[in-house]
């Protein structure tokens, strides 16, 4: 299989994160710096993981479980916190980042046939 440009992210590597939705903070007022990306707005392709491009040789599903390699954590169902009111704290299983590596592709996001 030939080397294709990666379709998620049309080429350039690079996805919106998650957690900060792409403005790089976790709060409105632009002071926390987001964990998960670095406070750059943006996250590696989990489908090509950055390269831009997909076709190894190897044929790739794309796996039933995710779209893109990570589901919501499901001890936090996606908040990236536990507990309520005084009480929350990050979420001991993602840290904090609202999402885990899918265990059926193991954050791949596609299976290899």
């Amino acid at each position: 299989m030939p080397k294709e440009e990666c379709i998620y992210c049309s080429g350039s590597g690079e996805d919106s994160c998650p957690k900060c939705k792409g403005s790089g903070y976790l709060d409105r007022d632009n002071e926390e710096q987001c964990p998960k990306c670095d406070g750059s707005g943006t996250i590696d392709c989990a489908k090509c993981k950055g390269k831009g491009y997909t076709g190894s040789g190897q044929w790739k599903e794309e796996c039933p479980n995710c779209d893109t390699g990570t589901i919501d954590c499901p001890k936090c169902k996606g908040k990236g916190y536990t507990g309520s009111g005084s009480n929350k704290e990050d979420c001991p299983t993602c840290l904090g980042l609202c999402t885990v590596d899918c265990p059926k592709c193991k954050g791949n996001g596609y299976i290899l046939k």
